[in-house]
């Protein structure tokens, strides 16, 4: 509802006795004693009222001029009750609302002269006291207001800038993937075609060997339209690097022993049968290590960590977990770009990651399954 029509029925039900009394008078339904001089007074008081929001300013000049010309003639003019109700509530929305607010105190501050004025001559006294404290609350909530809207803006930007970090750090691993996957199908299908031109060679003098190498084609090819389906998912085009083989599990260890060089103690532990795995898995896998690690190396103060690499039947399970420094704020990775990618990797395999916080240090745990959805 508009503010000005909310201060207008405001207005009104302050100034309803005087109104009801005037139409009663003119009605002929009550005495017109009941009807005294200062009456039109009271109402020229009480209507800035109506627009003690839009216009604080003018309202509390209004009232001021009103008071300072009827308090003469009645020197107890501002105690009456819809009076003082009206002056309270306008100095209230002078400091709130004003935006000049040196003037508005200033009109304020004049209003409660001229009304400390009046009760030395005589007022028994509305305290002019109340005109500025209620000023001075509306001050304070007019900046408690400006505080609220700013850290809300502010919360507001943090969240905009916090969602672009994630979407740029999402684009770039996806880049990232797209170009290790176009290695790996570029690699495959070099691989197939090699077999192909073996099988031709042998088909007339080794039809068995011919028949194998064509097996070894089916099974590339199959492997090799689950990692292009994944690779077409992926938005973009991008620019692709050598086509050198990528790291997988099997090179962890050589991974571990660099981390080690370069001052952080690593245990490795790899737990059930190691098994050959799809090129991408592998290298989701091995990427997550490799993530995991380096955050550790940077935030964990070159504390001890601990990889874990379990074989299950049906997934493969990875966990990084480091006990951090003393003080360490082990949330500080939480909100990484390299986490995000990782998230990423592990998604589009299907799997599941957890990344929290522990007592003293930070811990990476996921789940890849074996059959993944392409």
């Amino acid at each position: 509802m508009d503010p000005l029509v909310k201060d207008g029925a405001l207005a009104g039900v302050i100034a309803a006795p005087g109104l009801l009394i005037g139409l009663g008078t003119a009605l002929g339904i009550l005495p017109s004693k009941l009807l005294t001089p200062e009456l039109p007074l009271m109402t020229a008081l009480i209507a800035p009222v109506a627009f003690r929001r839009r216009q604080p300013l003018l309202a509390v000049s209004i009232q001021v001029v009103v008071v300072a010309a009827g308090l003469p003639f009645w020197p107890d003019l501002a105690e009456r009750f819809p009076v003082s109700v009206s002056m309270l509530l306008v100095a209230y929305s002078t400091g709130a609302y004003s935006r000049a607010r040196l003037a508005s105190l200033g009109v304020v501050a004049g209003g409660s002269v001229t009304l400390a004025v009046a009760t030395v001559h005589g007022g028994t006294g509305f305290s002019f006291l109340l005109l500025d404290l209620a000023w001075l609350i509306g001050n304070f909530i007019r900046a408690e207001r400006r505080n609220h809207a700013l850290t809300v803006e502010r919360a507001q930007q943090l969240e905009r800038e916090q969602e672009t970090a994630r979407r740029a750090a999402a684009a770039e691993e996806r880049a990232r993937i797209a170009r290790e996957m176009h290695d790996m199908i570029a690699h495959s299908v070099s691989v197939m075609t090699v077999q192909a031109e073996a099988a031709q060679r042998v088909m007339s003098k080794q039809p068995e060997a011919a028949v194998e190498a064509m097996r070894a084609v089916s099974a590339s090819g199959h492997q090799t339209l689950a990692e292009l389906r994944r690779l077409l998912g992926l938005l973009g085009e991008h620019e692709t690097d050598s086509l050198g083989p990528q790291p997988g599990l099997a090179e962890v260890p050589s991974l571990v022993d660099r981390v080690r060089s370069a001052g952080l103690p690593v245990e490795l532990h790899l737990e059930g049968e190691p098994r050959s795995l799809p090129p991408g898995l592998d290298l989701t896998a091995y990427r997550v290590v490799q993530e995991a690690l380096t955050n550790a190396l940077k935030h964990s103060g070159h504390a001890q960590t601990k990889v874990v690499i379990r074989y299950g039947e049906e997934d493969i399970r990875i966990e990084v977990q480091d006990v951090g420094r003393p003080g360490w704020r082990a949330s500080a990775q939480g909100a990484g770009r390299g986490l995000v990618g990782m998230r990423e990797r592990v998604a589009m395999y299907g799997g599941e990651m957890e990344a929290s916080p522990e007592a003293r240090g930070f811990g990476v745990r996921v789940r890849l399954p074996l059959t993944s959805p392409a």
